[in-house]
């Protein structure tokens, strides 16, 4: 009975969702920890004020740099069909406010276009501007000393979209060395994280070995 029991408890553990991430002192449910996909020309610096810069555009380094949980390190699209796609740890989900909060860095101000994936391929897009200076956070780049700005934006914003779950998401950053598109994000959190269900399979094969415990005990009686 008692590894029935423990299977059980494996099962419901295996339902809850990945621990939580602080970012600049603020606290994330989930975040977008995976580059699942990117297109256009894509560039991240590497070097740093004493060493100048270093310019990569090696997709393990952008993963890397956008799925960095200090929010210093940085991509820059160079094409206007730059764009990243992004996974979460947990599938996040609408709540009550902000539901997402994407970290940029540079000066300058930050347009980009944000696309979210949902259940049976759906997707919703939008388009959002970050004034320039607007939404500093405080903190600066440990490299350059760059503001790192912050833009919280809200699920139920993506009408007509389910927004119960969203699996991921996609950055379209433009021409980043355009001063009116020079979008640089550097760390996406979400603040709620969608319901994870244990798998109804997993719930069968309980109720079968609580099943044969019964007529176990049954027979000894």
């Amino acid at each position: 009975m008692k590894k029935i029991v423990a299977l059980l408890m494996l099962a419901t553990l295996c339902g809850q969702p990945a621990q939580a991430v602080t970012v600049l002192g603020e606290s994330f449910a989930a975040y977008a920890n995976t580059l699942t996909g990117s297109g256009g020309s894509l560039l991240t610096d590497t070097g740093n004020s004493v060493s100048g810069t270093n310019w990569t555009s090696s997709m393990s380094v952008i993963q890397s740099y956008i799925t960095d949980a200090d929010a210093e390190t940085w991509i820059l699209g160079t094409s206007t069909n730059a764009y990243v796609d992004l996974a979460f740890d947990s599938a996040v989900s609408d709540g009550a406010g902000s539901d997402l909060k994407l970290f940029f860095v540079g000066s300058q101000a930050h347009n980009f276009q944000l696309m979210l994936f949902g259940a049976g391929g759906s997707s919703a897009v939008r388009s959002y501007s970050l004034a320039k200076g607007a939404g500093y956070t405080g903190s600066n780049t440990a490299a350059w000393g760059d503001p790192i700005n912050a833009l919280a934006i809200d699920l139920a914003d993506f009408s007509g979209f389910d927004t119960s779950r969203v699996d991921g998401i996609r950055l379209l950053i433009g021409d980043g060395y355009d001063v009116n598109n020079s979008a640089v994000p550097a760390f996406v959190g979400a603040y709620n994280i969608a319901a994870v269900p244990v798998p109804a399979a997993v719930w069968l094969f309980g109720s079968g070995l609580l099943g044969l415990v019964g007529v176990a005990r049954r027979r000894k009686a």
